[in-house]
């Protein structure tokens, strides 16, 4: 581990360290008017991309080191002297340099570069209360840990993980209890929160989720982006509902055909095989060896 520390020239930080998650704004960063207009005068224009990447240079000419975690979010590691007035440089260079709003999570100071995963799992944490704070702040986890936004914050966070998990496994019967648990948990927040701020933070969870698979919520659902204004207006939880309900079936459905047809598609191949060499003494794990997927003990 010492070793990897100093490829990284991270052994020469000077200790107190911490951990900022710097989050771009995705629903803004595609709903905004003048971006829409720029996506939609070329086809190979990847907005978040280039987002993405003048956030790395801001961050990289602070001087700080940083790691890119996903498309839209990098942490980076700060460190002494005066941790402060650096996030406070960083803060006013993003500001200058960027035209979306920027959302930074905070850990708190931690003494020792091996301790610097404590950090990292507060920034997340303080992120995740982003749906009960304004976006394009800092917020730090020593404001947020005693409060109870963060504990709504993984009460949703849970509910969400067990909808989308229904969701891919094809249980619609699930899919309905996890959507009535979704909003009698929502019902039961101490939190101030905007239909907004809750539309906002299940989109993102939802897209965020489909990435895991490989998959966009926007491409599956062929939605444009004009439509996401509609989504984002909503005025009653009852709107944000009947959306979640249509949408993730919706995908659940998609899911389920392309599953069924890479299935089918492998049967079929494995048959074709099977009756191809029927005069032949072969065994399952000839033709296993055939099909890198299947594995036959």
């Amino acid at each position: 581990m010492m070793k990897l520390v100093s490829a990284y020239g991270l052994n020469y930080l000077e200790a107190p360290l911490c951990v900022a998650v710097l989050e771009i704004d995705e629903l803004n960063l595609l709903s905004g008017p003048s971006e829409r207009n720029r996506v939609h005068e070329s086809a190979d224009y990847s907005l978040p991309d280039q987002c993405l990447q003048q956030l790395q240079e801001i961050v990289q000419d602070q001087g700080v080191h940083w790691c890119k975690l996903s498309r839209y979010r990098l942490a980076a590691v700060l460190h002494s002297p005066l941790i402060e007035r650096r996030i406070d440089r960083m803060r006013t260079a993003l500001d200058q340099g960027l035209s979306v709003p920027i959302t930074i999570g905070l850990g708190r100071n931690v003494d020792d570069i091996f301790q610097l995963s404590l950090s990292y799992k507060e920034a997340l944490e303080a992120l995740d209360g982003k749906m009960f704070f304004r976006r394009g702040q800092l917020i730090k986890y020593e404001d947020v840990r005693k409060a109870p936004e963060l504990k709504d914050a993984r009460t949703l966070d849970i509910r969400l993980d067990a909808l989308f998990k229904a969701m891919v496994t094809y249980d619609l019967v699930r899919i309905h209890d996890e959507i009535d648990n979704l909003f009698l948990s929502v019902s039961t927040l101490r939190s101030k929160f905007t239909i907004y701020n809750l539309t906002t933070y299940i989109i993102f969870k939802l897209d965020q989720y489909l990435h895991t698979l490989d998959q966009d919520l926007f491409e599956m659902l062929g939605m444009e982006l004009d439509s996401l204004d509609v989504v984002l207006k909503f005025e009653m939880m009852e709107d944000i509902r009947s959306w979640l309900v249509r949408r993730v079936f919706e995908i659940s459905e998609m899911i389920h055909q392309k599953e069924e047809s890479k299935n089918s598609r492998l049967i079929g191949e494995i048959m074709k095989i099977i009756k191809g060499r029927l005069h032949e003494n072969i065994t399952l794990k000839d033709i296993a060896q055939q099909f890198s997927s299947l594995r036959i003990i």
